[in-house]
């Protein structure tokens, strides 16, 4: 019991000391960008919420599964494998059609010149995409104070890349590098917790990979529907403003928004 009051209070203590720094530090960033520069941060958000969905098909959920932490690496290393095909697809699609991809962008959201941040958008699908997988990994050895760890240094890390960068250029570039760099600095940290298993991970194939892939199946082909729904349905009003009005309404909604649920991210 006393183990799982400790590794509660780890979880619970980051996810508060992460929410805390986002509430004080929020009042600043507003001050610094305009409600345009944060409507076209949150369009970027949103999309790649549901392009993360994709990049694992939902295998992570089946880190925790299996008996043997051989067959748990196998699937985690699946994961990445997934994470890292699907950013390089959107990388391509991003360099050789970024007029089009830019066109769809302005057409639907109302985000003209967009295209000079859409290459930070499989950047943020990557570092996104493996954080999920490393957090499963880390629960599933019980290093929730890593995760904690992890939690307010990507806050932190976001925070301050989105006040530091604007001292050279104020745009939604500072608020989506930010955003970028932060779960790139969470990832790193977390690496460190998952290094203490390379024995495991070293045991991994590509034969296993495959049977565990097959094992699973039923992730992909079910529960990813289910997740992209929860993951798209957040994201409806960000769409439908954007849409309807213009990227500095969907601005004052995401600030409103964010604002409404602080309360309940305590």
């Amino acid at each position: 019991m006393s183990n799982f009051i400790g590794n509660v209070l780890k979880l619970v203590s980051g996810s508060v000391a992460s929410q805390i720094l986002g509430i004080l530090l929020v009042p600043i960033v507003t001050r610094i960008y305009s409600s345009d520069d944060i409507g076209v941060f949150q369009i970027f958000v949103a999309v790649s919420g549901v392009l993360v969905i994709f990049s694992t098909f939902s295998y992570q959920f089946a880190i925790m599964l299996p008996k043997t932490e051989e067959d748990s690496a196998n699937v985690a290393f699946l994961c990445s494998i997934l994470v890292t095909i699907i950013s390089l697809l959107i990388a391509v699609a991003v360099i050789i059609f970024p007029a089009d991809i830019e066109y769809v962008l302005e057409y639907i959201f109302h985000t003209p010149g967009s295209s000079k941040y859409l290459i930070y958008l499989p950047a943020i699908v990557f570092f996104n995409g493996l954080f999920f997988v490393q957090n499963y990994w880390l629960s599933r050895r019980l290093r929730f104070g890593v995760i904690a760890g992890s939690k307010v240094l990507n806050t932190l890390s976001t925070k301050v890349f989105q006040l530091v960068i604007p001292i050279w250029n104020i745009s939604p570039l500072g608020l989506i590098a930010g955003y970028t760099l932060g779960y790139g600095f969470a990832d790193l940290f977390m690496l460190k917790g998952v290094k203490e298993d390379l024995k495991v991970f070293r045991k991994v194939s590509v034969k296993k990979i495959k049977e565990m892939a097959i094992q699973y199946k039923n992730f992909p082909l079910f529960s990813s529907w289910s997740t992209l729904a929860n993951s798209i349905s957040p994201q409806v009003p960000t769409f439908l403003l954007a849409y309807y009005y213009n990227t500095s309404v969907v601005g004052y909604y995401s600030i409103a928004n964010q604002v409404v649920n602080m309360p309940m991210g305590l």
